[in-house]
């Protein structure tokens, strides 16, 4: 099934793709994370740590907008194990806030998690969003030292 029009309008999309070196059945969203690693700004482990900031985020907060997945059964092992993954999350995300301060996690949040795009992220900052680009960028660079190397 293909996406409709107005979908095609608001995100940029990949269609599915099958072949010898790929198995990707279905259409995927490309993020402006993504956007940063075709253009060669950043590397492939830089790219990661936002994809796993991201999971963390989604994962600690996502039980404030409510689940859709099947971890909303009530006292069974799956619920506890979703609170563990929510905790472990938490725990994590936690650890990197120490490292990076309040200033390189709501750049984070704003390019990562919210796929906000510069526009509107350099008017909140008050700066050009060349800058706040580069600052994303340098954010993502810590991020990857502070998630992979301690």
């Amino acid at each position: 099934m293909e996406p409709s029009a107005w979908y095609r309008q608001h995100f940029t999309l990949e269609a599915p793709e099958i072949d010898a070196s790929s198995f990707r059945p279905f259409w995927r969203i490309r993020t402006r994370l993504d956007d940063l690693l075709h253009a060669g700004a950043i590397t492939h482990r830089e790219w990661f740590a936002g994809v796993m900031f991201r999971v963390f985020s989604e994962t600690r907060y996502g039980a404030a907008y409510g689940s859709t997945s099947f971890d909303r059964v009530g006292g069974s092992l799956i619920r506890d194990n979703a609170n563990a993954r929510r905790i472990d999350a938490g725990d994590r995300l936690n650890r990197v806030r120490a490292e990076l301060g309040p200033d390189r996690i709501r750049l984070l949040e704003a390019h990562i998690v919210a796929d906000a795009n510069w526009r509107d992220i350099a008017e909140i900052w008050r700066v050009h969003p060349n800058t706040i680009r580069k600052w994303t960028i340098a954010a993502l660079k810590a991020l990857a030292e502070v998630m992979w190397t301690r």
